[in-house]
């Protein structure tokens, strides 16, 4: 899926948001596509939520993203 991330993040125009909500509705494979991802990004979220790495581990990250073009929003 072209734009899974920006529909999952919700930074798509309301019309694209409708448009690929149909297709997820009538492709088996992606509905469990997006299901999945939506289950490891719920599971992430409640990892990093119980534990949490050090400051220097989060910058370092933080800088590998950056370098790749990657943003903190």
């Amino acid at each position: 899926m072209l734009h899974l991330w920006d529909y999952l993040d919700a930074r798509l125009k309301p019309e694209a948001t409708a448009s690929l909500r149909a297709h997820i509705d009538e492709c088996d494979e992606c509905s469990d596509y997006v299901a999945f991802q939506t289950r490891f990004f719920d599971a992430m979220a409640a990892l990093r939520s119980r534990r949490s790495a050090p400051w220097h581990v989060k910058a370092r990250v933080l800088d590998l993203l950056a370098s790749d073009g990657y943003s903190s929003r």
